[in-house]
């Protein structure tokens, strides 16, 4: 009896020290007084607790408010909280942790939502996702938080690299300590090949600068200024390039060149029969870029269009020198000498005309003022006696020169 009553007693406390809920308490819903109970215990947990527990065994119902019935179902299953309906299934309880939108599951949801493309609110890495992907400590379905080493997608193109420029071949620009370049080395294929007055070729320039350490590089055109260059003089002469403190020099040649080609002939138009057309009467010459002039050789140019024997009228004639050409006009006369006989008033006696060439013996002739005159066996004498060339007075001895095309000489008589 004292063992009863002492079971009896041990019932009664726990009775009124464990929450009771049955159907009948104040009416309330014993499934929502189950679940304000269970989210209550939750509150408590850890943070890092799983998401899920391990299902409880569930036990049946309490058939009365008996206390006996009570204490057998509390030692029969003391596991289970006395709070819990034993009729309901276990519910998983969700995280207190979690928003509404993070305990979604990933597969229904569209790209910029927390699921498939992995972009959710916290977590930056690329993929289809499962799970939230936008928790950053899940690792439900392949959604990934800030690490982007961590998506397949992120590592491929974090293996990518940088995207290759448009140029593969282009070089990134060497930067050059100008107070560590030992000296400047100069190249210019066409420094032998400048002309006078024409454009300088400044981009053919090469400078390379060799470093104190040994190596050299190529010189940009705007890193280096050049002084120097001269194309309106002939000649040798030197550019510098400075570079910083460090100065090269170069030489270089201006060339003259032949801007044309020229002819002097004072005669060409009295040329007398069988004249020979030399340098003692034409002048060929070229016209340089400098403006000066350089005689050619008779013999290295080519004179066409000339006879000297033709003397009814004027002749074209063409130069040719070194590929250039140069034209004109010219004639050949017969050489006379005309002598006119007249009396005092001026009338005409007789008139004698003759033509010459010049020979080596007509070179030396000459023509003496003659003192009697006999015509038609009358003797007369000179008191006069005048000569003209080309229409220019003349004094005697008359010499039958290259130039005188024309000579006239004029006698006065008188009746002896």
């Amino acid at each position: 009896m004292i063992i009863v009553v002492s079971i009896m007693a041990l019932v009664m406390k726990s009775w009124k020290m464990t929450a009771h809920v049955y159907s009948y308490d104040k009416g309330d819903d014993i499934q929502e007084k189950i679940l304000s109970l269970a989210e209550g215990e939750k509150e408590n947990e850890d943070d890092d607790t799983e998401n899920t527990k391990e299902p409880e065994e569930s036990t049946p119902p309490p058939q009365s408010p008996n206390p006996d019935n009570d204490a057998a179902v509390e030692e029969e299953n003391p596991s289970v909280s006395p709070s819990q309906d034993p009729n309901e299934e276990e519910k998983e309880v969700p995280d207190a942790n979690e928003t509404e939108e993070d305990s979604d599951d990933g597969t229904d949801k569209t790209p910029g939502d927390n699921g498939d493309n992995g972009n959710g609110d916290n977590g930056d890495g690329e993929g289809e996702g499962d799970g939230d992907g936008g928790d950053d400590t899940t690792d439900d379905g392949n959604g990934y938080g800030e690490d982007p080493s961590a998506s397949p997608v992120a590592s491929e193109k974090a293996s990518e690299g940088p995207k290759a420029s448009a140029s593969p071949s282009a070089s990134p620009k060497v930067s050059i300590d100008p107070d560590k370049v030992k000296k400047l080395h100069i190249t210019w294929p066409d420094k032998d090949n400048i002309y006078y007055g024409k454009d300088i070729p400044k981009e053919t320039i090469v400078v390379k600068a060799e470093m104190d350490s040994g190596d050299v590089y190529t010189l940009e055109k705007g890193d280096y200024s050049i002084t120097g260059l001269n194309n309106m003089s002939i000649g040798q002469h030197y550019l510098t390039v400075v570079y910083g403190t460090t100065l090269g020099r170069l030489k270089y040649t201006v060339q003259n060149y032949v801007k044309g080609l020229y002819y002097d002939w004072e005669t060409k138009d009295k040329c007398y029969y069988g004249e020979k057309i030399n340098d003692n009467v034409l002048w060929v010459y070229v016209k340089m870029a400098d403006s000066t002039e350089v005689d050619v050789d008779y013999g290295d140019y080519t004179l066409s269009g000339v006879d000297n024997t033709d003397t009814s009228g004027t002749q074209n004639f063409t130069i040719s020198y070194d590929g250039m050409e140069v034209s004109g006009t010219c004639r050949f006369w017969d050489k006379t000498i005309t002598y006119i006989y007249q009396d005092s008033s001026g009338k005409v006696i007789n008139t004698v005309e003759e033509t010459f060439t010049i020979d080596d013996a007509d070179n030396d002739r000459s023509i003496k003022k003659e003192s009697t005159y006999t015509y038609k066996g009358t003797s007369y004498k000179v008191t006069k006696a005048e000569a003209t060339a080309d229409g220019k007075s003349i004094s005697f001895p008359v010499k039958l020169s290259e130039r005188r095309m024309e000579i006239v000489i004029t006698y006065t008589l008188e009746e002896t």
